[in-house]
């Protein structure tokens, strides 16, 4: 699906429709453009295209939207056409009975071609009796093919069908970017979860779906989406890109992951995520040598760094850099730099790390 700004021109909207193939989703916000709109229906290659309307409209203008537009939606579905009506459910109560009277006058002129998706930033599903008081979903799930937002109960399957793919951002890309990005499948777009496990299960497609360089909404997860994804383990299927980007939100966001050190495995882990690329081998072989509870002395360390337990060939303060270094790494890979421990007048333990 192809969602635009609105103050992309009619221009835009016409060359975007040329170039579509068949099948394709258009996605078109609808506040006050209501030329923008007609502009698709005067398109000469709207055949066999799939139309989406933002039935998110101020209720000032549901008047005209009904008057302006029914009549070319059916004309639109009369010409072999298919219209998605996209709407966005976090709205206040007033604009949602305004809204209701126009969907419901657009649901009964409509068939099976008929797709209505709904957009919901908020669990408004929840809110049954909000929703069965204005006979909201009457009808909807049998007769009309249904993508519900709020659950994405059905989604993975069309996803793993290859029969719609799902994005959050695509509607920040320019026109070619897009058709070279979508390649005529269609695409729902989502901007907003409040559930962490719905949003891990869309990340997890995501993942799959895209390229590493295509996920940029994941600059913008907060520490607890980054902390929910470790213990969901998705943040461990796009290799270097994941880890950078959670090396710099965890820095940036002051939180701590857990440090896991497996000494029989050879594998250390921040989280999910392992760690041993990012590590000298210095580094690697003292925390391998670092047991909870058990102190390492200055000598392991100087005989692992230098190859001597001979005090004459290191100085404390070089062993105490050593450890300063590891605490920073550690600290920039989202681990607790605390967890190395000074024991005063001999050297360092481990305070936390699983077996």
């Amino acid at each position: 699906m192809y969602n635009y700004r609105l103050k992309e021109t009619t221009t835009w909207v016409n060359k975007l429709i040329s170039t579509h193939e068949s099948g394709t989703i258009i996605g078109l916000p609808m506040s006050g453009k209501l030329k923008t709109i007609e502009s698709i229906f005067e398109s000469k290659n709207q055949i066999d295209q799939l139309l989406v309307i933002d039935l998110s409209i101020a209720p000032k203008r549901i008047s005209d939207f009904i008057s302006t537009i029914q009549p070319k939606i059916n004309q639109f579905l009369s010409s072999g056409g298919k219209v998605v009506c996209l709407e966005n459910c976090s709205i206040n109560s007033k604009k949602r009975r305004h809204q209701l009277k126009a969907t419901t006058s657009i649901r009964t002129e409509m068939n099976r071609s008929f797709i209505y998706i709904y957009s919901f930033s908020e669990d408004i599903l929840l809110k049954t009796k909000t929703l069965d008081k204005y006979n909201y979903l009457s009808g909807i799930r049998n007769n009309i093919n249904y993508f519900p937002y709020a659950t994405l109960s059905e989604v993975p399957e069309l996803l793993q069908q290859n029969k719609i793919r799902f994005d959050t951002k695509l509607f920040k890309l320019s026109p070619g970017e897009v058709l070279q990005k979508t390649s005529g499948v269609p695409y729902l777009i989502k901007t907003l979860f409040r559930d962490e496990n719905q949003l891990g299960e869309s990340i997890r497609h995501l993942i799959s779906e895209f390229s590493s360089s295509q996920i940029n909404h994941l600059k913008h997860l907060t520490p607890e989406t980054i902390k929910s994804f470790h213990k969901l383990g998705l943040l461990t299927s796009s290799g270097d890109f994941i880890s950078t980007l959670i090396k710099q939100e965890v820095s940036n966001s002051k939180i701590s992951l857990e440090l896991i050190i497996d000494s029989d495995k050879q594998k250390i882990l921040v989280g999910a995520q392992s760690i041993m690329s990012d590590l000298t081998s210095y580094e690697k072989e003292i925390l391998f040598k670092l047991k909870k509870d058990h102190k390492i002395s200055r000598e392991e360390i100087a005989a692992t760094c230098y190859g001597s337990k001979k005090s004459a060939d290191y100085s404390d303060y070089a062993i105490d850099k050593i450890i300063s270094r590891l605490r920073n790494n550690l600290t920039n890979l989202g681990a607790d730099p605390s967890v190395i421990k000074t024991n005063r007048g001999f050297g360092y333990s481990l305070n936390n790390h699983d077996q």
